[in-house]
């Protein structure tokens, strides 16, 4: 089952980063490749 991660910022470069557009990206299971999450890019 899906689920969101609702971390907000990513880790850059020695800085927590805000994604400026709010676009998503997939995770997926590498051996199955179900979509386990969606994280902001």
């Amino acid at each position: 089952m899906p689920m969101d991660i609702q971390q907000d910022k990513a880790y850059i470069n020695g800085t927590w980063t805000t994604a400026t557009d709010g676009r998503r990206f997939s995770v997926n299971d590498p051996y199955t490749d179900e979509r386990i999450g969606r994280c902001r890019t």
